[in-house]
């Protein structure tokens, strides 16, 4: 085989590789496939120089990878961060049920609010399946207070 062939062997399977991506996402196969194709196309410009090719493959999947975990991370930072700001935000004069029951000496206390569990506080002891109304949030802890019937 010569190293053209082989090129255009390697050159077929990245682009193999990015189709199987797009019906496998998980990012491992684009960076193979990517780094597979940047080979072929150095193997093909540098036929008598392997280790060049490579080297620039593993550039290239090197650069592949780093570009997908940094955008893997900032879309992981925005959902992380939207949901914590949004449901604090919200849940002030929210409905919920205790699970645990909640005191206002311990924070062993738990209330269901929106489909979320949340550590809770209240100024009374609160036993489960009683209706809670949210008063505020403080860091992690829902501060709440017997639903008035």
């Amino acid at each position: 085989m010569t190293y053209g062939l082989i090129s255009v062997l390697f050159f077929i399977v990245g682009v193999v590789l990015l189709l199987a991506e797009a019906h496998v996402p998980g990012g491992l196969l684009g960076v193979i496939g990517a780094g597979t194709i940047a080979g072929a196309i150095a193997g093909l410009l540098f036929p008598s120089h392997y280790w060049v090719a490579f080297a620039i493959a593993f550039a290239a999947m090197g650069a592949v990878s780093a570009v997908f975990f940094m955008l893997v991370y900032r879309v992981w930072r925005r959902r992380i961060q939207g949901r914590d700001v949004m449901a604090a935000s919200t849940l002030a004069d929210q409905e919920g049920v205790v699970l645990e029951t909640v005191d206002a000496h311990s924070m062993d206390g738990k209330v269901s609010v929106g489909g979320d569990v949340w550590t809770a506080q209240s100024e009374e002891t609160l036993e489960p399946g009683t209706p809670v109304v949210v008063i505020r949030i403080e860091g992690v802890r829902a501060i709440v207070r017997r639903k008035a019937d």
